[in-house]
């Protein structure tokens, strides 16, 4: 058996050689004069693209693509399997390329082993951040009121991003009175106009407003004509 010698970024790499048989891995092991080498005794998991190792992605809820086409194998040419994980599930995947679709908010573990033969790689781990994202609140309703009548608003076409997820309604109809809930009645008691507005929340993130103007009438002419003709005596 030989030894090639690499010069690499001012570090000796011994790579060992023997005839018919493709040599391994070996690690950098000069540093300030001193040299030894050392074979990799494991396959060496790369996940390629946008953070090493260790580091952290801040991407958003939706599929993602990863590659662990840069692993490399215990001994040169041999073939690896992959194993992926996500985080935030039980999905996994086999192939060097993977895809992973996340859904919920949080920072998910995305892991990647392979395997030469019988020998595992350490794993490589990078953090996945899905941030918060505030929903899109509508609101449905009526723009003309009339006093001492009951109008129902709704905010039930209002969105969760991703789709999905449970939402909570907060209402102001900007006379001192405040509900709560996907479809809500109020009754306005004086005439005027008025800035409802509608605020969603999703698991602990608020939208901005969704507001309509309404304007609140007196009661009209005819309806109190109808009121004086009931009450009089035949």
């Amino acid at each position: 058996m030989s030894a090639i010698r690499h010069y690499v970024a001012g570090a000796v790499v011994l790579v060992a050689a023997a005839a018919g048989r493709a040599p391994s891995q070996a690690l950098p092991v000069q540093r300030g004069g001193a040299q030894v080498a050392t074979k990799v005794s494991k396959p060496v998991a790369v996940i390629s693209g946008p953070t090493p190792c260790g580091g952290e992605v801040h991407g958003r809820a939706g599929t993602i693509s990863l590659s662990g086409d840069g692993s490399r194998p215990l001994v040169a040419g041999h073939a690896l399997t992959f194993k992926w994980s996500f985080g935030d599930d039980n999905s996994t995947a086999t192939t060097s390329n993977a895809t992973h679709a996340f859904s919920k908010v949080g920072h998910w573990p995305v892991t990647l082993v392979v395997v030469d033969g019988a020998t595992a790689s350490d794993p490589c781990t990078i953090t996945w951040i899905v941030p918060p994202v505030p929903p899109t609140p509508v609101i449905d309703g009526p723009k003309v009121a009339e006093v001492g009548k009951p109008v129902t608003f709704s905010a039930t076409r209002s969105t969760s991003n991703p789709p999905g997820h449970p939402l909570i309604f907060s209402w102001d109809f900007a006379d001192r009175q405040r509900d709560a809930g996907a479809t809500v009645t109020h009754t306005f008691k004086v005439a005027s106009t008025y800035l409802v507005t509608m605020i969603a929340q999703d698991e602990g993130v608020q939208s901005g407003p969704a507001q309509l103007y309404v304007t609140v009438k007196a009661p009209s002419a005819a309806t109190n004509d109808s009121i004086v003709l009931k009450t009089k005596k035949p």
